[in-house]
């Protein structure tokens, strides 16, 4: 809820929003083929709605634990990027000793170290599989401390990045003290296996002859003097962005949904993607259907529709093309 809000999140309470509920749905959907014996998570309210999530789809019993907790960003919880930014500006010089504004929270010398507590916590208990649901920053300081790295300049260190309900899947040898990351590839599969389902916003409808602007600030659209190329080119389907990837004006990624509905501006469909049309620009635009529809695939589009989607884009360079759901899946997980 931080995120809409635009609010510092870190130590902030915020609970999970109707779209993250549906997002631990689809990722306990996916962890289904695991046989996991214990789940352990943040006791912060948008880890734990999401365990809980995961925990009645597994039937797994749930231990909360504060170490697992977000990284304390003292002063800054809950304030608006816009207040924290006139009330405690970032000093040009970033330092892994500096707290957070009027000495609060955690500073990086003093993060890490509850990573290392956070491994220890696990590699005490007897050999098992266990689902850790945590944070980003804690989850980023204990995979540094996993694979030994120094903790060294803010500028040139290294950050492992998950988006909301992402996931690593690793094993650790104990007889070897040897950790072990399983392969992008294995968890392509896991997603390319399981019902996977995305969310988009409406951002223009079908027939919408002129460009609709998406205000952030007023969080409504306007309609814009320009002429959809959509419309231009007979793309008789709706055109948005996917939820949880960013939104208009910031980056974001775009979506054309083929459909025989009819949907509003704002609107906020479930989605399967099943492919992308790659651009040189890297302004890619993924195909989705509704998720009732039975087509899995680009290559399984019956064929007016593949020439309807041919038709936005009758030049294509070198480099650029249509693919299918693996490599969108691969944009989007990676």
């Amino acid at each position: 809820m931080a995120d809409d809000e635009g609010k510092h999140e870190g130590q902030y309470d915020s609970p999970l929003t109707e779209i993250g509920i549906r997002q631990a749905k689809n990722i306990a959907e996916i962890l289904k083929s695991y046989d996991f014996d214990l789940i352990i998570s943040s006791p912060l309210k948008r880890a734990l709605q999401t365990a809980e999530v995961i925990s009645k789809t597994l039937n797994i019993k749930i231990e909360v634990n504060d170490l697992f907790k977000e990284r304390d960003n003292g002063i800054l919880a809950g304030l608006t990027f816009e207040e924290a930014e006139i009330k405690y500006p970032e000093p040009k010089n970033q330092s892994i000793y500096r707290n957070f504004p009027c000495e609060s929270g955690e500073n990086e010398i003093q993060l890490n170290p509850r990573a290392l507590l956070c491994i220890n916590s696990i590699l005490k208990r007897k050999p098992g599989k266990y689902l850790i649901v945590a944070h980003g920053k804690i989850l980023n300081a204990i995979i540094k401390q996993i694979l030994k790295m120094p903790i060294g300049n803010l500028n040139n260190s290294a950050i492992f990045k998950l988006k909301d309900t992402g996931y690593i899947e690793m094993d650790y040898y104990i007889e070897k003290d040897l950790w072990v990351f399983n392969k992008m590839e294995n968890r392509i599969k896991i997603f390319m296996d399981s019902t996977m389902f995305f969310q988009m916003v409406v951002e223009q409808r079908k027939n919408d002859e002129f460009r609709n602007k998406y205000d952030d600030k007023l969080k409504s659209f306007i309609k814009t003097k320009y002429k959809s190329l959509l419309y231009e080119r007979k793309y008789n389907g709706v055109y948005g962005w996917i939820v949880g990837y960013g939104e208009p004006p910031k980056k974001h990624l775009d979506v054309l949904l083929l459909t025989n509905k009819e949907y509003s501006l704002g609107d906020i469909i479930e989605i399967k993607i099943i492919g992308v049309f790659l651009r040189n620009d890297h302004d890619n635009k993924f195909i989705a259907l509704e998720k009732e529809r039975d087509e899995n695939d680009f290559s399984e589009l019956k064929e007016k529709d593949k020439n309807m989607l041919l038709r936005l884009y009758p030049n294509i360079r070198d480099g650029e093309g249509w693919f299918g759901k693996e490599k969108a899946l691969r944009l989007l997980i990676v």
